[in-house]
């Protein structure tokens, strides 16, 4: 009875696994916060290789905007920071 039930566990538990490739762990990462802390200092254009919003939602309350800079290393900036409100503004005017 014991090997059935565990058998029956299993089965559900691999069930809940989401196909196309992706794992749990990428579902659970996606619904919270990914800023911890952020910066208001100005970092140098030249570093920057892309710039990621995401704005409030069920995941998480507050605007993010990310940073990713050479050699991958990703920062997270305040989105009320001046120089950062600016630089998005240029970029949405291309």
């Amino acid at each position: 009875m014991r090997l059935l039930r565990a058998l029956v566990l299993a089965l559900l538990l691999s069930s809940l696994v989401p196909g196309d490739g992706l794992s749990l762990e990428s579902l659970l990462t996606n619904m919270r916060c990914k800023c911890i802390k952020s910066t208001a200092h100005v970092i140098n254009l030249g570093l920057i290789l892309t710039i990621h919003v995401t704005p409030p939602g069920i995941h998480c309350r507050r605007k993010e905007v990310i940073l990713t800079l050479k050699k991958n290393r990703q920062v997270c900036v305040t989105p009320e920071a001046p120089w950062i409100q600016l630089l998005i503004h240029k970029l949405m005017q291309r």
